[in-house]
């Protein structure tokens, strides 16, 4: 689905489109279509809040999806993706996203990551190791106030995985009651994306049509087609704090290995 002439005149006032760069190939959704994302820079007289940071993230989407991003955009965590608005036009919608920048403050020897425009968790575990007990849990407590914000709008995520966790420089906007604990959170926090499956909390009777997520941090009831409620999240999200200690899924690694990895009370 390219960008259409009436998209174009309506981006145009508040982008530059000399500088629109597609992040990847077209994606075939569930409705047929292909939607692209883009890279894009604000023109310079829209940058007075941040004049040294004007990139942001152009996502086409569906009539769906726009009721979502719709929704998202009248909230703000700093641990979630920033949704600044959705543009409607001849059909077509378009979702204007914070740009997450990767942390500044990290050596990125490898060239992969160095090209890269941001880091995602499972980027970082897999490029610098896996993290203590103590900076896993402060990630899971960022998480989980991401999450809170969703389940304030009677949201499912339903993708909670490494790859849709980016990291980033701390904001000084965020409080960090943790400061006086040693750790790489004193310097990054993370931030919740892709909220292309996320939904209305389902109740107990509905019936799921279409696996989604992210197999080895899917909830069963995802993956067996049934009672998607606010818990799958909360099911991923114990995925994930086994990922950041092992560098695996629970459902990738045996029971041994993962008490060897850390305390009785974390795997609790």
């Amino acid at each position: 689905m390219a960008l259409s002439p009436d998209m174009e005149k309506a981006l145009e006032t508040y982008i530059d489109l000399d500088f629109l760069d597609p992040l990847s190939s077209p994606r075939q959704k569930k409705d047929g279509n292909f939607y692209s994302t883009y890279l894009a820079e604000l023109k310079p007289e829209y940058m007075y809040l941040a004049p040294d940071s004007g990139s942001v993230i152009l996502k086409e989407i569906s009539s769906q999806q726009a009721k979502i991003y719709e929704k998202l955009s009248q909230t703000w965590n700093p641990y979630v993706e920033a949704v600044f608005g959705v543009f409607q036009v001849s059909g077509q919608y378009m979702a204007i996203n914070e740009f997450i920048q990767k942390p500044s403050y990290l050596v990125y020897a490898s060239r992969k990551l160095a090209e890269k425009r941001n880091l995602s968790l499972e980027d970082y575990i897999s490029e610098y190791g896996c993290l203590s007990e103590r900076e896993a849990i402060i990630f899971l407590i960022q998480l989980c106030h991401g999450l809170e914000t969703l389940a304030s709008l009677s949201f499912v995520h339903g993708d909670v995985a490494p790859q849709n966790i980016l990291l980033t420089n701390r904001t000084m906007i965020a409080p960090e009651p943790y400061g006086y604990i040693d750790g790489i959170h004193q310097k990054l926090t993370c931030k919740l994306i892709d909220f292309d499956i996320t939904n209305k909390v389902k109740n107990q009777n509905h019936m799921v049509t279409v696996v989604a997520g992210t197999n080895p941090y899917a909830a069963p009831e995802i993956l067996d087609y049934k009672n998607p409620t606010d818990r799958v999240d909360i099911y991923s999200l114990g995925c994930v704090l086994s990922f950041l200690l092992t560098g695996k899924s629970p459902k990738q690694i045996e029971p041994c290995e993962l008490r060897s990895k850390c305390r009785k009370r974390i795997r609790k």
